[in-house]
Order: structure tokens, then sequence, then C-alpha cells
């Protein structure tokens, strides 16, 4: 008979402990009445080993069905070991291999000195009965396996790397076999760059192709002064887009861009002068 928390062996053959010695395993009418000396030792197939519950006391009682007397049965109870216990003998440590099987045997143990001790001393008490009658399969709650860890988050790329939302403009770099200069650069917000005095290989500022007022403009030029796809090209967005200053001087060469290539220079007095990509 089992119960989540313990098994109850039966004993045969046990005499009564009233007129019994105290090292013979023996039986009382109550498990009050003897001191307890029995030890449930509980065994894997691992080889590890066994956890030992108890001591308990062995009782005697009669059984009497439909008024039919059977006879005097004789229980000991034994508590299931616990949860950390009952790993540590159902599973390998080396291997991993588990194999979640219990075997019971009750043993008597009484202590005659100072100096005895359970694994010297005690005595078994032999099983008779069905081949693994006294075996019980266990529910072990193991912890999940550790996750492999991940792959780690690429690297951000630099400032300054063309095609990626988070380019800056440098004093100097080089874009597609030119060299774009800047007095100064600037980031007027987290999601903008700025090129002060804009050049390309030299020659003062993009052809505006527009207007030679002294103004801010977000004007979306055409052909191949097209600032908007040098800023889509420098982000590699297509929601980037440029704000820059318009200003004038005497007619000369001047840097242009389309799609995502320069193009051809060509002389112009209306230039942009400081530009401004932003995504």
């Amino acid at each position: 008979m089992t119960s989540p928390q313990n098994v109850t062996a039966h004993l045969l053959d046990t005499p009564s402990c009233v007129d019994a010695a105290i090292t013979t395993p023996c039986a009382t009418g109550d498990a009050d009445w003897h001191e307890p000396y029995f030890y449930c030792v509980w065994s894997g197939t691992v080889g590890q080993p066994p956890a030992v519950t108890g001591p308990s006391a062995a009782s005697a009682r009669s059984v009497v069905k439909g008024g039919v007397d059977f006879g005097v049965q004789v229980e000991v109870p034994c508590p299931l070991p616990d949860h950390h216990d009952v790993k540590g003998v159902v599973r390998h440590p080396m291997t991993g291999y588990t194999e979640n099987v219990l075997e019971l045997s009750i043993h008597h143990f009484v202590p005659q000195d100072a100096d005895d001790v359970f694994n010297k001393s005690a005595v078994a008490v032999p099983y008779v009965g069905v081949h693994r009658g006294n075996t019980i399969l266990v529910d072990v709650m193991w912890p999940p396996p550790p996750m492999p860890p991940g792959a780690p988050p690429p690297p951000e790329p630099p400032a300054n790397t063309v095609g990626t939302s988070n380019f800056e403009f440098k004093t100097s770099f080089v874009l597609l076999g030119k060299t774009v200069t800047c007095d100064s650069v600037a980031k007027p917000t987290g999601t903008s760059t700025q090129c002060n005095n804009f050049r390309v290989n030299g020659v003062v500022g993009f052809r505006n192709g527009y207007s030679c007022d002294n103004v801010w403009s977000s004007y979306g030029m055409g052909g191949g002064a097209d600032a908007n796809a040098f800023c889509r090209y420098l982000f590699g967005s297509s929601q980037a887009s440029h704000w820059s200053y318009f200003t004038c001087g005497s007619s000369t060469t001047r840097s242009q861009f389309s799609g995502s290539s320069w193009g051809s220079d060509v002389n112009d007095n209306g230039y942009i002068q400081h530009i401004q990509c932003k995504l």
C-alpha cells in the first residue's frame, strides 16, 4: 500500500517484542510501546549510495474480515526520502544516466555501543515476494537543461559607416572615390548629421540649382543636384532627406550627386554651403 509520502512494508514471521531480545526484530501491539529500530533503505540501479529513512517501529494488528480472524499482520511504515535524496540515488553523477526506480529493503539496527554504526551492524530483513514487488517508480523533477547561449548581437557599425542609420559626417572621408571635407561637423538631433562648408575634392559646395538666397531650405532639387539622393545614400534609407543652407557666390565649379553616384561637376553661382542629412 502506498501513499504520496509513505510505503508500508509487511513483515513475515516476526515475534512479539514482549519477550524478545532487544537485538531481535520484533513487533508490538502499538508502535509507541517499543523503541523504533527498523530502517527503510532505498536503493537505486545506478550504483549510488542508498537513502535511509527511519527509524520506525513494527506494529502488529489483527486482520479480521467478515467475522473471520485471518491472523496478525506486522507492518513497518517507510517514509519516502526527500526529493533531493531521491535525485542522488537515481541519477549517476558522471554519466547523467537516470532510472526513476527505488528498491526498498528493511534493516534492523540497535546500536550496542558508542562506536556501533548502521553501515556496520544493521541486519537486513530478507525480502520474500513477487519479483520487483519491493520497488516503486518515482517522479523526479529535474531542472530544465540550460539554454544554449544565444548568438551575440551584431556589433553596431561605427559612426560614419555609409549606408547605415548611424552615419555621421566626419571632417574628411572618402565617398565613392571622392574626398568629402567639412570645416566642422555637428549633430543637431539624434537622427541628423551636419557638414559645414561642404567640399568635394576641394570643390566648394553642391550646385543647388534653385536659389541664390541665403536661406536654410529642404527644397527637393532634381537632376544632377539632388541633395536628398545624397542623404539617402549616406543613411541607406529612402526616408532620409536634407536641410541645407542655400547661398551664392561667383559662378564656379560645383559638385553634383544623383541617384547613388556623383554627377559631373558644373559651373553655377548658387550652391549648398552647409548640408544637414536627417532621418
